[in-house]
């Protein structure tokens, strides 16, 4: 005799009491009083076993079909905030009044959305939908159980997938978009968390339809779910323009998180200072097409964004891929910094709320517990740091008797290098002493190297400029070089220079007097100029065919050469040309931990030597500076001398800890003084949290429907 382990739907001895494939003990409860107990058995027809996860809506269950003999998963509908369930009953009991109206709307789009999704029954890349009834009093979804784990677990466990794997996923993510779109079903909420993978690699999208049970405007549970990175700007907005642009964001956001590691900048934030970088900057290695379909699939705004799955597919297959052109509106504010051009657009505001709050009695003037300048005994008034520098700041910080610390630096037009960006307090308000303050640097405009494109064709010339971010102009003229190929430019090889910057190309047109004869004279251990030489004396073209490293020819020395002819028969002389030894570009690695800079260093093939110095803002165990600047080009092994931060003096600690020892009392005084007046610091409350993780590794515990 036999019968069902509940935790894993296996075939198991009818005298175990443990089971041999999972370890899940017969007889054990529900982790809360409103699950269902295992061996219950829906629609005389499906036995429900261990819970899988539940959340915000509801709870979802490994189960079993007795008519088709095969392991579902079984999701009941099930929102927290209208409803629960007595111990080891099986009926539902809704709350009454208007909660009764919010749970019978919910489970109609809980069950409208599991008939949308039927239709999509087949599709390899979406988890499958078998049925759906009402009983309970509630209703439920029986669906394909999966074994595998979520993209999420993936990353936690591996930090970051390669290039060739993460755009294998992604495929299949947009492969299953399509399908889903052409039947006018949107995801919505495509994250790392709602793609699972399969052991046999297979990816599957789980929890379709984030916005599915939204209802009234006063449901705080039933919402659109928003995930910081993820999530584009037009959902944020309650009537924002979603349509499958907003899918093809969401999956560009998981395809760079599986690229990079890291989640990406806030769409919000974007749109008010776009500072994400392109997963290049940040080390990885990928090919420009890839990087440019990417790229364009994560544009913040609607019109600028690739629009639907395919045209991202597409363009991740494709051998050549521009990148699209953001169209940016900017006033006319001359080169005020950012910081403040947001004050201005924010002050307005800020002042409106406040002569509110002051004519409605909500707040009054008081001088009884403030000094002479209005700021409270214990407090300070935060100063306005963007674009000073960091000795200015850190002079601040001892004055205010604050914490600095710095987090980073990204990119900026506006803020010189070097320079304060961003500030984590907000200039103006009041903040208690011996609070932190976190400031991001200005690493200016993004800098690159300009690389050596003469003799190449124009084409080859363009995509290697492009390749580094660089733009170009175009003239011709009368030249022995091979038409169409670069004469000169007007950027010297590996010289530093803005990203953007164009580069005057020289291009050659063609000469009069080529003789048609071949090139018969050996260029080869001859120099670049020399070989141009004979060619106008000789009347034949040359081009260069390649450039490559070399440890034992001299830069700019031919190395090969090899018989074309023009489109017209006109001899050409395509040469190898050496460009000596190898060099590689020293990365940028201040503010990052040493470890990932010593990652950076060696990847780049360079020496480093570290030496520890303290410092007052940047934290220990973080890069202070490097020897040569980030962009130079330089031989392959050069040593970089790295300084990192030892953390703050030992005097400096001791009297941070003596101050706080010596200001505790008074605080703590002060605590137990009512308030008189409101707190000029908005406190973040942490989201209420209904969505326990049950820790079995299943794709079940990240749905939240």
């Amino acid at each position: 005799m036999s019968k069902l382990c509940m935790g894993c739907m296996s075939e198991i001895p009818d005298e175990a009491q443990f089971c041999p494939v999972c370890g899940y003990r017969e007889g054990t409860l529900p982790v809360e009083s409103y699950h269902l107990v295992p061996g219950t058995v829906l629609k005389d027809r499906y036995i429900v076993g261990r819970v899988l996860g539940f959340g915000s809506f509801g709870i979802t269950y490994i189960g079993y079909d007795v008519r088709l003999n095969r392991v579902v998963a079984v999701k009941e509908y099930l929102p927290g905030e209208f409803s629960t369930r007595s111990m080891q009953d099986t009926m539902v009991n809704v709350y009454t009044g208007e909660s009764e109206e919010q749970f019978m709307s919910g489970m109609y789009k809980f069950m409208e959305e599991a008939e949308r999704l039927g239709q999509l029954r087949g599709e390899s890349e979406i988890v499958q939908i078998y049925d759906n009834f009402e009983e309970n009093g509630t209703a439920y979804i029986i669906m394909e159980y999966l074994n595998g784990e979520s993209l999420k677990d993936k990353l936690e466990r591996e930090g970051l997938i390669p290039e060739e794997e993460a755009f294998r996923i992604t495929r299949e993510i947009l492969s299953g978009l399509i399908k889903a779109h052409s039947y006018g079903i949107l995801h919505r909420d495509i994250a790392p968390d709602n793609v699972y993978i399969l052991a046999d690699g297979t990816v599957k999208l789980i929890d379709f339809g984030a916005a599915r049970f939204a209802t009234t405007k006063r449901s705080r549970s039933l919402t659109v779910q928003i995930k910081s990175g993820y999530t584009p700007v037009e959902q944020y907005q309650s009537h924002g323009n979603q349509g499958t642009w907003t899918d093809v964001y969401a999956t560009a956001a998981t395809c760079y998180k599986m690229l990079t590691g890291e989640t990406p900048q806030d769409s919000m934030e974007r749109k008010v200072g776009d500072q994400l970088q392109p997963p290049s900057k940040k080390g990885v290695k990928i090919k420009k097409s890839l990087e440019n379909a990417l790229m364009n699939a994560l544009n913040v705004e609607v019109e600028d964004r690739t629009q639907t799955a395919e045209d991202f597919l597409d363009e991740i297959l494709a051998d050549e891929v521009k990148r699209i052109e953001v169209r940016q509106v900017t006033e006319d504010t001359g080169r005020m910094p950012l910081g403040a051009k947001l004050a201005i657009v924010t002050g307005g505001s800020l002042v409106a709320i406040f002569l509110v709050l002051l004519l409605s009695g909500v707040i009054s003037f008081s001088t009884a517990r403030s000094g002479a300048s209005g700021v409270p005994e214990g407090q300070f008034r935060v100063p306005n740091l963007i674009s000073r520098t960091l000795d200015e700041a850190e002079k601040e910080a001892k004055t205010n008797s604050f914490e600095l610390t710095v987090s980073g630096k990204s990119y900026s037009n506006e803020v010189p290098r070097n320079r304060i960006l961003t500030q984590s307090l907000q200039g103006g308000s009041l903040a208690e002493k011996g609070s932190l303050m976190e400031v991001t640097l200005s690493a200016g405009i993004e800098q690159t190297y300009v690389p050596d494109v003469v003799g190449l064709s124009l084409e080859d010339a363009k995509s290697t400029l492009l390749d580094l971010g660089l733009d170009w102009d175009v003239r011709t003229v009368k030249s022995n070089i091979a038409p169409d190929c670069v004469v000169s430019q007007d950027l010297k090889q590996d010289s530093i220079t803005d990203s953007g910057k164009k580069v005057e190309l020289t291009v050659s047109e063609g000469a009069d007097n080529i003789t048609g004869k071949a090139a018969d004279a050996d260029l080869k251990g001859r120099t670049w100029a020399q070989a141009l030489k004979l060619a106008e004396q000789s009347g034949y073209y040359i081009k260069r065919s390649k450039t490559v490293y070399s440890d034992t020819v001299p830069e700019d020395e031919i190395i090969e050469q090899a018989s074309e002819k023009t489109e017209a028969g006109e001899p050409v002389a395509a040469l190898v040309v050496s460009d000596g030894r190898e060099r590689v570009s020293v990365p940028d690695i201040e503010l990052i931990s040493v470890k990932e800079a010593e990652k950076l260093l060696k990847e780049a093939g360079l020496s480093y030597k570290i030496t520890e110095e303290t410092s007052q803002s940047v934290p220990e165990d973080s890069v202070i500076s490097q020897s040569i600047p980030a962009n130079t080009r330089v031989e392959k092994g050069t040593q970089i001398n790295v300084t990192v931060s030892a953390g703050k003096e030992e005097i400096e600690k001791e009297t941070e800890a003596q101050t706080e020892a010596q200001t505790q009392p008074q605080t703590q005084r002060q605590q137990t003084q009512p308030q008189t007046q409101p707190q000029t610091q908005p406190q973040t409350q942490a989201p209420e949290q209904n969505q326990v993780d049950t820790g079995e590794g299943s794709f079940f515990d990240m749905i939240d429907f």
